[in-house]
């Protein structure tokens, strides 16, 4: 269970899935339809009849009409009806008093029939009715996603073209509308944000997560590598201006405190100057720097921060402080500030004078 955890994030997998199975929760209970939807579309929209040039002795007749001398023409136009609700749309939603019908406006309907279907029961019962300009759509099953498509002959006007309008009524179906389907229609802007259906949504949440993260990678890394770019050319103008005063001291330590100037600025030299000043600190030293720079510790360490960081009655100003005392120890133990001599620690002469005058001379410069 240790090498578990301590290979593994579980708190972060854990947060993952609490994500993914409540976005799904949210999608379920609030966004995913679970009534039928009636979508009624014009597919194609066609004239029949073009007559290009006038002939004085040609006739087109339709039964007793003349189509040609009354100056009409006939149109095809082809409809689809789909179910594109959540659910199956049963006989007993529709309500027999207020049939579905499409409404024919500047045209006479001369003839309807139905072109294919996606079942074969919708092939045998979707039996479409029409009288003058008046479409009564079949009170029939429609399963989800299923459809059947009709064609209507229009007899209309040549300047004139036909308009066409839905009423009716089907339990849960709010508003009915007929539509083209290359007409472009105006959806709200939380209709196109969870638009799509479930594996769609499940897709679309970590993509634009972790689109999310990586805009702002993008966004702030540019500003962070520019910004750490001037301060390091800064430190090192400071820097140059030190060396060129002549005035350094203790050469054992000068290499890795500018070193850690120009890595990191003054933090740590004052946590290091910090620490020397005080005479307590190197009396413990020894054995503290021992535990906090083993390898044991530091595996042990990181481990019981893990369990620590579990319990809310462990402050976090007591895990940072133990986190401050192993990186205080390690900058010690790479700097070589303190020598070590029959187990008595002391501050490496010269050392002290040299971190204090060169945090002055930085102090100064950085105003």
């Amino acid at each position: 269970m240790n090498n578990l955890e301590s290979k593994f994030s579980w708190s972060l997998f854990g947060f993952v899935l609490a994500v993914f199975f409540g976005s799904v929760t949210i999608y379920t209970e609030f966004f995913k339809v679970e009534t039928p939807y009636l979508t009624t579309e014009i597919l194609s929209e066609t004239n029949v009849l073009s007559f290009n040039e006038d002939v004085k002795e040609l006739k087109v007749l339709w039964g007793d009409i003349d189509i040609k001398n009354l100056e009409k023409t006939i149109s095809v136009v082809s409809v689809r009806v789909k179910n594109d609700g959540g659910s199956s749309l049963l006989k007993e939603h529709y309500d027999s008093d207020y049939p579905v019908t499409i409404l024919v406006e500047s045209a006479q309907i001369m003839e309807v029939e139905l072109t294919s279907a996606s079942s074969n029961y919708l092939r045998k019962m979707a039996s479409i009715s029409f009288h003058e300009s008046k479409v009564l759509l079949p009170q029939v099953i429609l399963d989800q996603g299923n459809n059947y498509v009709f064609k209507i002959l229009l007899l209309h006007e040549n300047s004139i073209d036909p308009k066409f309008s839905m009423v009716g009524k089907i339990a849960g179906v709010k508003e009915l509308r007929i539509e083209r389907l290359n007409e472009e229609e105006r959806v709200g802007f939380w209709s196109e944000v969870f638009s799509g259906n479930l594996w769609v949504q499940i897709v679309r949440g970590p993509l634009y997560f972790f689109g999310f993260i990586f805009s702002l990678v993008l966004t702030f890394l540019p500003i962070i590598i520019t910004s750490e770019y001037i301060s390091k050319r800064r430190r090192k103008c400071v820097l140059k201006k030190y060396k060129e005063m002549g005035v350094l001291g203790c050469e054992e330590i000068q290499g890795y405190i500018f070193n850690l100037y120009l890595d990191g600025g003054i933090s740590d030299i004052e946590k290091i100057n910090t620490f020397i000043s005080d005479e307590h600190n190197l009396v413990s030293y020894v054995e503290k720097s021992q535990k906090h720079l083993s390898e044991e510790y530091r595996e042990g360490y990181y481990l019981h921060q893990r369990y620590k960081a579990e319990d809310p009655s462990y402050r976090h100003s007591e895990r940072r402080s133990s986190f401050k005392k192993y990186r205080i120890y390690s900058l010690l133990d790479k700097s070589g500030v303190i020598e070590i001599q029959d187990d008595v620690a002391k501050v490496r002469e010269g050392a002290s004078e040299f971190i204090s005058d060169f945090l002055r001379f930085v102090k100064i410069r950085e105003k």
